[in-house]
């Protein structure tokens, strides 16, 4: 796990201009949608999930000497002996995971420069997949994408897992459906509305198959 050389220079700029300002705030996340693909039906889309991203850049920026980071004892223990902690009982696995989680959280109240170095980087990476994936990418929320084919991924320092989904629909940032070829798995919205959505969906998914026999009716969407 390593940063590319051209990021680790962008980031020690970064680091620099920080030093100098007075903190009153911490970013967010980065979220992204196409335009071009909000609130329409798409099929056949893949999912790539990063795994613990934030730590992950935050062992890199103490590991390569860009910035000391408060904690990073538990953040390479955990890092490094995930899989063995994943052997234990979920409950002691989960609470390493709590732990490490929320140190970015403490960091981002203290005033930290931290936060905003990762920021930083995950704005050069995926800025960087948008542009050398043109017209795949259709939605990015922190640490997941969702495009529609598989995607060049570069020089990712970060370990990812994949999956098929049947169908999806962005409806706007923190708010999306996809099908998995199962269910229905309903993202952003609170739980009195997913019978609502979960309904239109199925009338949306029913006029697509329809529009393909060649049959069309009025339906009022959501």
């Amino acid at each position: 796990m390593k940063l590319p050389q051209r990021h680790k220079e962008i980031l020690i700029k970064e680091r620099d201009l920080l030093k100098k300002e007075k903190l009153l705030f911490y970013p967010g996340a980065f979220v992204w949608i196409d335009s071009d693909h909000k609130d329409v039906i798409i099929e056949n889309l893949l999912v790539t999930d990063f795994s613990l991203m934030y730590p992950s850049i935050m062992y890199m920026i103490h590991d390569e000497n860009i910035y000391s980071v408060d904690d990073i004892d538990k953040i390479k223990f955990f890092i490094e002996n995930r899989e063995n902690l994943k052997l234990q009982s979920h409950s002691e696995y989960l609470k390493y995971k709590i732990e490490v989680n929320h140190i970015y959280g403490k960091l981002s109240l203290s005033g930290n420069i931290t936060p905003h170095l990762i920021s930083k980087y995950l704005n050069l990476f995926y800025n960087e997949l948008l542009e050398n994936n043109p017209h795949n990418i259709v939605y990015i929320d922190t640490d997941r994408i969702i495009s529609i084919n598989s995607l060049n991924m570069l020089d990712c320092p970060f370990t990812y897992s994949t999956e098929n989904l049947k169908l999806g629909i962005i409806k706007e940032k923190k708010r999306y459906i996809v099908h998995d070829g199962n269910e229905l798995k309903i993202k952003g919205y609170p739980t009195r509305k997913h019978e609502e959505v979960k309904r239109e969906v199925q009338s949306r998914i029913r006029q697509l198959q329809l529009e393909k026999l060649g049959i069309t009716e009025q339906l009022k969407l959501f």
